[in-house]
């Protein structure tokens, strides 16, 4: 991620996860599986991976706390299947 953003550790996790919290995950959970090519397509150009997928929904706060997420299993399937 470091050659798409400017900041350190703190920067990103104050900045920009907020920002891919909800062109990820929370657009996965609204719109279920239609935007899943979209959400790996920004995934990708960001250099991130699944695991960073993974990572950014433990590391929900607040409203973007883990258990508040309900992403359908086809949506989850065809995600991890792309």
């Amino acid at each position: 991620m470091r050659l798409r953003s400017s900041g350190d550790r703190h920067e990103i996790r104050q900045q920009y996860l907020s920002v891919l919290w909800t062109q990820m995950i929370k657009r996965l959970e609204v719109e279920g599986k239609d935007c899943v090519d979209e959400v790996i397509d920004l995934l990708d150009s960001y250099f991130l991976t699944k695991d960073d997928f993974d990572y950014m929904m433990e590391l929900g706060l607040g409203p973007q706390d883990m258990e508040r997420v309900h992403l359908e299993t086809q949506t989850k399937s065809t995600f991890t299947r792309q």
